[in-house]
């Protein structure tokens, strides 16, 4: 299950800056935790985070597999068969915002 990491917190845990209009996200090995850094455009939707897109997806768990050669570095994620996946192209996918967010 998601949980809420505090916003002071999770850019260092990630190891990123928030991105304005994608999400981020880091494994890490030693924890056997995935960290998600919502983008500013989610963040500003006013929406509980747990209930975004990638938080749900992220409670489905990740694919090892998909994972290997990503963890321990911030990657732009993405979502696949309602898992989050790291994101190997160089665009990756921009979901719709829940209703009431901006995506400007």
């Amino acid at each position: 299950m998601a949980f809420r990491v505090d916003s002071d917190k999770i850019e260092g845990l990630v190891g990123a800056t928030r991105h304005p209009k994608l999400h981020q996200a880091r494994a890490v090995s030693d924890e056997q935790m995935v960290y998600i850094l919502h983008s500013q455009a989610c963040l500003d939707s006013d929406i509980d985070l747990t209930d975004c897109a990638y938080s749900l997806a992220l409670d489905e768990g990740i694919d090892l597999q998909r994972w290997e050669h990503f963890q321990d570095q911030a990657m732009f994620v993405s979502i696949e068969d309602w898992r989050l996946v790291p994101d190997e192209g160089e665009e990756p996918l921009l979901l719709p915002l829940p209703k009431g967010a901006k995506n400007e």
